[in-house]
């Protein structure tokens, strides 16, 4: 509610001051939370994991993005005269709680359905059992079996040792590329499919990065309301400001990665990230000033950069699942001297 009351001062007068205001609390709110975990356990003596579980609000993260989004929309005057009524729907929808897609208030209420539609209904229907038998039977019965159970406890019990296989280590790393992208999209089967039945149209989140064949493109499509949302209120506001694309880009996944957990595993994970997409732009940029012809054919380079991209996405996610702080980093520099030895 003081978010909806902010946002209609905002309509009025003092509009820098109070977005910054309302993005001060929600951020506020957010780090709380999100240090609560370890904040209890130290205060009371207990297991984080309990505070985590049971006492952090379920899907916090996407909650506060999509407030932070509502209150910036307000501001650039997007959103006119908001209903509270609308609003507590479109922030308590639960189904796209645990991950999301991170929905805008204007979409979310534009394209409601007001009437009964069979067809949505169907469709709803579809998409939630494609979500459900991704999540319960590809990731929980068989992913999480072969990754969780079999490869990552054999790397890191190994010490990440060199003489890890070549084999091992593409499985390793395709493993946890499928993992992540199989686990998040059947969520985003799932919210979707239930928004359908209630007449909402979410946007989609996955649009088949598995198919790409360099880095941009597979941002483009991988969490598609996080990376437009990041793109939108990081990347621009940071690239007007400083005029520096790589600085834009470090910032933008840095948000991300700490957006997801305030660790530095995931800090690792998004400054891979954005290194990546720097060196593919300036590897794209450089062959353009020159005129390089292309060295292969065309379906044999976009299964070469297919190979490389996907590799290179699924050893950033397989960073995220190490405790120690220093283990992504020896990790990397062994696995690349693994692979090339």
């Amino acid at each position: 509610y003081a978010i909806y009351l902010g946002s209609k001062v905002m309509e009025r007068n003092l509009k820098g001051r109070t977005l910054a205001l309302l993005i001060l609390i929600v951020t506020i709110v957010l780090v709380g939370f999100k240090y609560f975990g370890k904040l209890f356990a130290m205060i009371f003596s207990a297991e984080s994991s309990f505070a985590t579980n049971y006492l952090v609000p379920l899907g916090i993260s996407y909650l506060s993005f999509k407030l932070i989004a509502y209150v910036i929309d307000i501001y650039r005057g997007v959103i006119k005269n908001p209903n509270f009524g609308e609003l507590l729907c479109f922030i308590l929808f639960i189904p796209s709680f645990p991950a999301g897609p991170i929905e805008r208030y204007q979409n979310f209420v534009g394209k409601r359905k007001e009437e009964f539609d069979l067809d949505l209904y169907s469709e709803g229907i579809r998409r939630l059992v494609i979500g459900y038998f991704k999540k319960v039977v590809i990731v929980n019965l068989i992913l999480n079996e072969i990754v969780s159970k079999h490869l990552y406890v054999k790397v890191l019990e190994g010490g990440v040792s060199m003489d890890l296989s070549a084999p091992e280590i593409i499985a390793l790393w395709i493993g946890s590329l499928l993992y992540a992208y199989i686990d998040l999209s059947s969520y985003a089967d799932i919210a979707i499919g239930y928004g359908n039945l209630y007449g909402y149209r979410l946007m989609e989140n996955m649009n088949y990065p598995v198919t790409q064949s360099n880095l941009s493109d597979y941002w483009s499509r991988w969490h598609i309301s996080l990376s437009s949302w990041c793109r939108n209120n990081v990347y621009f506001p940071v690239l007007a400001t400083y005029r520096r694309n790589n600085l834009a880009l470090y910032a933008s996944f840095l948000v991300m990665g700490l957006w997801h957990n305030l660790s530095p595993n995931w800090v690792l994970w998004g400054m891979w990230h954005a290194s990546g997409i720097i060196i593919y732009s300036n590897w794209r940029r450089f062959r353009k000033k020159k005129k390089l012809k292309k060295l292969l054919p065309k379906k044999l380079e976009y299964a070469v950069g297919l190979t490389i991209t996907q590799l290179y996405a699924g050893m950033g996610f397989s960073f995220i699942m190490m405790d120690n702080t220093a283990e992504p980093v020896k990790y990397a520099f062994r696995l690349f001297m693994a692979a090339l030895f």
